[in-house]
């Protein structure tokens, strides 16, 4: 099958991100999955508020139309913030995910507290209305931050430092069972997070965004599912 991913943001993909994305889905089975990346020309670098959301939410949907006839059983939209997810699916004829919504349906089903760590305090109250939206304010019970900003998660010794405190901290004092990394660009980290808590005394899963949308897509579109038409109504475009 061939999935879409769109990087949300007006900022290059390197080969070792569209490598590191790719790498679970290949060898997997006998038609591996073949993932196109396109990324925005125009609008904000980085998502990190509401605004910068609406911004480059319509450059996400001239890529969708750009590439709606070009036989994509799924696609996934590159943000935890899920800018247009929505929308998209009242546009697309396939499964549309953002970064949230797998990770979270994971997390879900491995522990009964769940926790998110994210990049800043402005993405906090994004991320507070998608739980609402969701129905989850008794299942998500922590919303924490590392004082990141996106393009600066290169670090990654810095990252996981800063996940571990966090997450040692939401285990003691909010009683959290598993973790969500609550950005798409916390690439490569989450295993090392799961150590150091396992060293602490704390046997929880991390799970990483990025790797969980692009699986869930890979799993919808192989089975041939669509988003309901009485939740996502069909508009004119793709």
């Amino acid at each position: 099958m061939k999935l879409l991913e769109i990087v949300p943001i007006n900022s290059e993909i390197t080969q070792e991100e569209k490598a590191y994305i790719a790498a679970p889905l290949h060898g997997q089975a006998c038609d591996p999955t073949e993932i196109t990346f396109e990324r925005l020309f125009r609008g904000k670098p980085s998502i990190e508020s509401a605004y910068d959301e609406v911004i480059n939410t319509g450059h996400v949907y001239a890529i969708l139309e750009e590439k709606a006839g070009e036989g994509y059983a799924a696609c996934y939209i590159d943000c935890f913030g899920d800018p247009g997810v929505s929308a998209a699916r009242c546009r697309a004829d396939f499964p549309v995910f953002g970064g949230f919504e797998p990770a979270v349906l994971i997390a879900l089903g491995l522990a009964d507290r769940i926790g998110i760590i994210t990049i800043v305090d402005n993405v906090q109250p994004m991320l507070h209305e998608h739980i609402h939206m969701a129905h989850l304010e008794r299942r998500i019970v922590s919303v924490r931050n590392v004082d990141i900003p996106v393009l600066e998660l290169t670090d990654h010794s810095l990252l996981i430092r800063h996940l571990t405190e966090q997450a040692k901290a939401a285990v003691t004092e909010e009683g959290v069972e598993a973790f969500v990394l609550g950005c798409t660009g916390m690439l490569g980290v989450a295993e090392a997070v799961e150590v150091n808590l396992a060293r602490a005394g704390y046997t929880v899963p991390v799970i990483e965004s990025g790797r969980a949308a692009v699986m869930m897509g890979e799993l919808m579109g192989n089975l041939g599912y669509r988003h309901s038409r009485r939740a996502y109504p069909k508009e004119n475009g793709i």
